[in-house]
């Protein structure tokens, strides 16, 4: 008979198990989700950013809205006050068959002046409805950079006519909600 020896030539040793894998698992799993949050967070930072910037390109938009519609209508710009876009009282007139929020079935024929109103009108009403708590204001001012959400300062002094926007942009994070001034000089 011939004997086999018990070890034959094999080494066999004795594991222990230490977690160790299971460890470098829960590492990488804590790691990988401060790295997600960290993604959501810029995530909503960049949407509240696009938010602002759309207000913003809004504004500018309503603004060259204005001035085109001052350009159409040089009768009025020139006029004397209380008859030009900066002293006429915003009034819908029905000179147009589309506005902001309604649709006239059959406008009106109106002079330079109503016709100005009317402009005035569909302006600010535009205004308030695709800007938070937006205001606008079209005078003529002989300082157009000062005035503020509530009170405009307008002085009525001078040729130059100022287009003024206000509104509330929504707060981010903790940050108050801040007022925001849009204010262009324009020379039809």
């Amino acid at each position: 008979m011939t004997r086999v020896p018990m070890n034959c030539g094999l080494t066999i040793g004795v594991h222990r198990e230490r977690g160790a894998t299971l460890f470098e698992v829960l590492i990488s799993v804590l790691i990988m989700s401060i790295g997600m949050l960290g993604i959501a967070g810029l995530q909503a930072f960049s949407m509240s950013s696009s938010h602002t910037a759309s207000y913003r390109s809004q504004a500018i938009v309503m603004v060259r809205d204005i001035a085109d519609r001052m350009r159409a209508n040089r009768i009025a710009v020139r006029a004397a006050a209380p008859n030009n876009y900066g002293s006429v009282p915003p009034v819908r007139n029905n000179c147009r068959a589309a506005y902001s929020a309604v649709i006239v079935a059959v406008p009106v024929a109106c002079t330079p002046t109503d016709l100005a109103a009317d402009d005035v009108w569909d302006w600010q009403d535009r205004v308030t409805r695709l800007l938070p708590q937006g205001e606008g204001e079209v005078c003529i001012d002989s300082t157009p950079n000062d005035g503020a959400l509530g009170a405009h300062a307008c002085d009525n002094i001078g040729t130059v006519f100022a287009v003024k926007l206000f509104w509330v942009e929504k707060a981010s994070g903790t940050a108050a909600a801040e007022p925001k001034r849009l204010v262009v000089v324009v020379r039809p």
